[in-house]
Formats: structure tokens, sequence, C-alpha cells
């Protein structure tokens, strides 16, 4: 246990010290580098990489603020070998239900429920609506890097 904080003080350490680059024009990105911890934050860019794949197919109103977005994606797998997720040619739609009022979004995907990060299919509406903000529902606070100094 005692071994397991230590590494964890030492990666804090490290995301107050070190800047990592962007990989894209996301504002959503900008934001995560500046408030993440470097190993949450590379997965939030991962996310942004694999943005490239995405298409948003579809859109209904479901009420008068609320919009639900059907979302084309490769389906992705893990290369034993290299450790590395590759696409795949087969494709997969998920639902993302977006409060344009609010800015919070939902997919069905569940990323942010599962791993604590936003998944790309949110990064994708959020830039189909010009959206910058990110709202509190997609920051975690056990992942701040300045929260535990």
């Amino acid at each position: 246990m005692e071994r397991r904080a230590d590494d964890e003080k030492q990666a804090d350490a490290d995301s107050a010290r070190f800047c990592h680059q962007l990989v894209s024009d996301f504002p959503i990105e900008r934001v995560f580098q500046k408030i993440y911890t470097s190993v949450k934050f590379l997965e939030v860019q991962q996310e942004c990489l694999k943005n490239l794949y995405v298409s948003i197919v579809g859109c209904k109103v479901v009420d008068e603020k609320v919009l639900e977005y059907t979302i084309e994606d490769r389906v992705w797998v893990r290369d034993p070998n290299t450790r590395k997720d590759i696409p795949t040619r087969r494709k997969r739609e998920y639902e993302v239900k977006y409060n344009s009022n609010s800015y919070e979004a939902w997919c069905v995907c569940k990323l942010m429920e599962s791993s604590g990060i936003i998944c790309r299919h949110i990064i994708a509406v959020f830039e189909k609506n010009d959206v910058e903000e990110v709202h509190d529902m997609f920051i975690l606070r056990r992942w701040l890097y300045y929260d535990s100094m």
C-alpha cells in the first residue's frame, strides 16, 4: 500500500511539472490538459485521436433543450502484442443525449461511468455544437492533479 501511495504521489508531481502536447484542436482536450493527471489526460487524448473514426449520422429532438445524436464509430480491439487499440472495419452506432442548455451529455457506451473520462462520442457532439466548456459531470475530483497537493 505504501508503494502504491508513493507511486501516486510521484505521478501527481510529474503531472504538475510536465505539460503534454495537444494532439487535436478540440477545446475539450485543452481543458483536460490543465486539470487531469498525466495518466488520465493521456486517456482523454486517446479518445480525441479515436474521434477521427467517429461520424454523426443522425439527430432528433427529444424535447426543447435535449437532442439525441446517433454516432457511428469503428469497433476497436486491443492487439495482444502491442497492447494498443486498433480500429476494425466493423462499425457500431451509439446514442448520445445532449442538453444544449446545461451542456450535459450521456452516451450509451458508458465510458464516463466506467473509466471516469469523457468518450469520443460526446466529444464529437460537443464539437458539432461548438461547446468549449466542460460540465462538472465530466470532471471527477479523483483525477485532478492539484487536488492531492
